[in-house]
């Protein structure tokens, strides 16, 4: 088949369908063009066909159709350019209809015109020669916004004609069909309607010289055209008169007819005409005791053209030479006997299948038994069962349609497997493959890549005893050099597992996959022994979700280059695999992006009642335990997806509790993940407060040195009461913290009232007395030490938070003492409340689209820096440096700067200055 993809652009007016009143559904149009028997004449995609035209009837109750919306798009190599994004009433049913033809050959008269084209009766009289098209239609009821999707094929036989002359002597062709034709069909039914009179003439149809290879013989082909025949699920060897015509043809100035020749007359068919030799070849059945030796031919290929080929194969394999290619010449019928057993295809062996079948095996193991790098293409299975009890040497592990154990890199393209079935109580079992692993499976110098390209199965069933899978039961997925692709055009229609749980499944795609992906993909790959592997559809890498208990254990796997307490993570269960190891580890080194399927993966979250999100309450999310510390962080430029960072009664939390003297976390991002905090009564400078303190990324920064650096947050959340923020929530006792290149967006910060306990602070210019809510910001929420926070950006993020309300009057520095209900916020940071000494510079920041979000809220600007929610100051110097500007400002409480100048407020000065 080659893929049409509806590729949706701007909405339009005139193919938009917007009914009122009932409730509605977005839906996609999507189509393929399926080739049919046609890829058995060696045809490539079709790439004649450049227009697209559809429209929808509504069915009534009374089942007649009228006619809704419609509209035309362009095709180009093989892709649908235009919209087909439409509205429908949910729950209506609709009637779609497509028809694809060459829009300069006109087929088919009158589309152009009106609102949309009326697809109906479309009349096919004077069709000859080279004049494709392509036609579908589905009632569906529309149940959800979504995907409609429609296979469209030929509503014609298709005539090819050969010869083994080196030349020809005409340029035209005439040919004359004996029984009537059809001249017309109709689109709703696919039915063909109107009989034309006998001998009806095909004239002046124009040669052309194609060379294509058939059984292993170079043969020209002269001369292809179309002939409308009806839909039928009729074979070859269908003999019915109604599928079946009887033609003459000549070659102009050749005085040799070919004459009463009989075809197929069936849609979506190929016929091979040469000389007066019907090339629509009968399959070849097995007698179920002959087996054919096998032999090579010109081009050093074993050709399969018997049935008889197969049975040998299956008991001589051994004899076979490695690296040699296998081609299927015609259809093999095994006809269900016994007495047969896996073929065990030597090293390095290529299958080319012409498009041919295979079918009515009975077999203990796969077809091609376990193998090794080999490469499959343009082969069909049909009713093949594969099981302990089809055959003798029912000593089967690992099972699949195809091969049962394949080991290194192989590929399979455009193989097909219909109405079969693959069972197994040893091992994994798979549609296609039981098993995949390296020849040396944890031979890290090895690279392992299979893929699938075009390839289907359509009722198939699929059981294993350890994992199952529609394609492949189970993968080694050792590490991040063993790759398993899927590409777009492969599918699984009406394919069962027994029971399987796979950690790739329908939906699963995670943030940074863009668009679902995943909704054609459903289970492909049961299960990985290392999860560790890079699993793509439509290449796009899929994530593996972490289930809340599974860890890597094994340290060859973990330890980085063998290091003590350092580690590399490719996956969820490998992160889950550290932590279990150690809270404190020196080293993690992210590999790939991992997701850990946690509360921001479901929009509910497990949260105290008073937080407005209690309302979307979640008992079952994957809560990870934090690290106590973590001494060096290199992201890699990966990302953690879906961390779900619950407290548990602890008084804070985030995915890093401690920052400490000389740690560096950097280069990493942090998506959609969400940090839980309960509220906790305790104890300070013995007073009784309220405590909880949380972040995503890490708690509390101290020691002399602490660096992050290009760390990233997205969509994440946190609910705690104070000292909170995304990336840090306080940076306290360090001599010296670093924050640079980092940016948090699209977040989301919530607090609560807590008026139980009031905390005394009494080194304020003003005592006071607060209640604990509060001291929130983005980027970080308390700082009382030195900071350097240099190129960082806070956008789209709504703080959901009470803090201190702003205070008007003759207050000095507007606080009046024992009034103030909280702490401050600011959408940057919170509170500074650093003493003298000490150094706190802000430069090139920015903040953007951020909002506040709290019924009764108000936030604190006690500072004429727009990014700080307070700053006590206490003797501390503050500096500020806009983006772009040569000048900072200096925030002090009247003490001197350098014993030169005195500072009472604020004073604009260079940067020179400030050095």
């Amino acid at each position: 088949m080659l893929a049409v993809a509806m590729i949706a652009t701007a909405c339009a007016d005139d193919n938009t369908f917007s009914p009122t009143g009932e409730e509605q559904v977005r839906v996609r149009l999507t189509a393929t063009l399926d080739q049919g028997n046609a890829s058995r004449a060696g045809e490539a995609p079709t790439t004649d066909v450049n227009k697209l035209y559809y429209t929808v009837y509504k069915v009534n109750k009374d089942g007649k159709p009228t006619t809704i919306t419609g509209d035309t798009a362009s095709i180009e190599n093989g892709v649908v350019i235009g919209n087909t994004d439409i509205t429908l009433v949910k729950n209506q049913v609709y009637k779609f209809v497509f028809f694809a033809q060459n829009a300069n050959k006109q087929l088919i008269s009158g589309l152009e015109g009106g609102p949309y084209p009326v697809l109906n009766t479309l009349d096919y009289t004077q069709l000859a020669g080279d004049k494709d098209a392509f036609y579908g239609v589905i009632d569906q009821q529309v149940q959800s916004s979504g995907n409609v999707s429609v296979t469209m094929k030929r509503p014609f036989t298709q005539l090819n004609f050969y010869t083994t002359a080196e030349s020809l002597e005409s340029d035209t062709m005439t040919v004359t069909f004996n029984e009537p034709l059809y001249k017309s069909f109709n689109l709703l039914t696919g039915n063909v309607v109107d009989e034309s009179d006998a001998n009806e003439i095909v004239t002046s149809v124009d040669l052309e010289d194609v060379t294509e290879t058939i059984n292993g013989v170079d043969v020209r082909r002269f001369a292809k055209f179309y002939v409308l025949a009806p839909a039928t699920t009729g074979t070859t060897s269908n003999n019915e008169n109604d599928n079946e015509r009887v033609i003459s043809f000549k070659l102009d100035n050749i005085d040799k007819e070919y004459s009463s020749i009989v075809i197929p007359f069936i849609q979506n068919y190929c016929v091979r005409i040469a000389g007066n030799v019907v090339e629509a070849m009968p399959w070849s059945e097995w007698d179920g005791k002959t087996r054919t030796t096998l032999t090579c031919d010109e081009q050093d290929r074993y050709v399969i053209d018997e049935a008889s080929d197969i049975a040998w194969l299956c008991e001589n394999t051994n004899s076979l030479v490695e690296n040699k290619t296998f081609v299927l010449t015609r259809d093999i019928n095994m006809g269900n006997k016994d007495g047969l057993s896996s073929i065990n295809l030597p090293n390095g062996s290529t299958i080319e299948g012409d498009n041919h079948t295979i079918k009515g095996v009975r077999i203990a193991g796969a077809l091609f038994g376990d193998a090794t790098n080999i490469t499959i293409n343009n082969l069909n299975l049909e009713d093949i069962i594969v099981g302990a009890s089809q055959a003798r040497n029912s000593n089967v592990t690992h099972a699949g349609l195809l091969v049962n154990t394949l080991k290194g890199s192989s590929s399979f393209s455009n193989v097909t497997i219909s109405n079969s079935s693959v069972a197994t109580t040893n091992g994994a079992a798979g549609g296609m493959v039981g098993y995949i692993a390296r020849v040396n499976e944890k031979e890290r110098s090895e690279t392992l890549a299979v893929s699938f390209t075009g390839c289907k199965l359509n009722g198939v069933s699929v059981s294993g005893s350890t994992s199952e899978g529609k394609f492949v039961g189970l993968l080694s997925g050792y590490d991040n050099n063993e790759s398993l692709s899927f590409d777009a055009e492969c599918d699984a229609t009406e394919v069962s597992v027994s029971d399987y749980t796979s950690i790739y499944v329908k939906a699963n795609n995670s943030a940074w996959v863009d668009g679902d992906v995943t909704e054609k993909y459903d289970g492909w790959l049961g299960a990985e022994n290392y999860r560790r592997a890079k699993v793509t559809f439509g290449g796009v890498r899929l994530a593996p979700r972490w289930d809340g208990k599974t860890v890597t254990a094994k340290a060859e796997l973990l330890l980085y280059n063998g290091e003590n307490n350092k580690y590399e993570v490719y996956s969820p269960f490998d992160l889950a695999g550290v932590r279990n190891a150690t809270a404190s580890p020196s080293a993690i080194y992210l590999k790939n992006d991992i997701d850990m399927n946690g509360q921001g993966a479901d929009g509910e979250y497990f949260v105290h009642e008073k937080f407005t999100q209690s309302k979307n309450a979640s008992t079952d999310d994957n809560k990870f335990n934090a690290f106590s510390s973590i001494a060096l962080l290199e992201g890699n430029n990966k990302g953690i997806y879906n961390l779900a960072l619950n407290a548990n009664g602890s008084d804070r939390y985030a995915f890093i509790l401690s920052g400490n003297n000389g740690d560096i976390h950097r280069n990493t991002s942090f998506h959609n993940c969400c940090t839980v905090v309960p509220h906790v009564v305790g104890t300070d400078n013995g007073q009784t407060v309220d405590k909880s303190y949380g972040a995503t990324v890490v708690l509390s920064v101290g020691g002399a040195t602490y660096t992050m650096d290009n760390v990233h947050a997205y969509g994440c959340k946190v609910f705690a009461l104070q000292k909170t923020a995304i990336l840090a929530g306080r940076l306290v006792s360090s001599t010296k913290a670093t924050i640079n290149n980092c940016s948090v967006n699209d977040c989301y910060i919530e607090n609560y009232k807590c008026e139980e306990h009031k905390e005394i602070f009494e080194e304020s210019i003003v005592s006071a007395e607060f209640y604990s809510y509060g001291e929130i910001g983005s980027i970080t929420g308390f700082i009382n030490y030195n900071a350097t926070i240099t190129n960082c950006n806070v956008t789209n993020t709504t703080i959901c938070a009470y803090g201190q309300k702003d205070q008007k009057g003759n207050i000095a520095n507007g606080i009046k003492a024992g009034t103030i209900p909280g702490r401050h916020i600011n959408q940057f940071i919170g509170d500074i409340r650093s003493k003298k000494g000490y150094t706190v510079s802000i430069s090139d920041c920015s903040v953007s689209g951020n909002k506040y979000e709290q019924d009764n809220h108000s936030h604190s600007k006690g500072t004429s820096i727009p990014i700080i929610g307070e700053a006590y100051c206490l003797g501390a110097k503050i500096i500020f440096i806009q983006k772009g500007d040569e000048k900072g400002t200096v925030k002090v409480k009247n003490i001197n700067i350098d014993g030169n100048k005195k500072f009472t407020s604020e004073t604009s000065v260079t940067l020179q200055e400030l050095m």
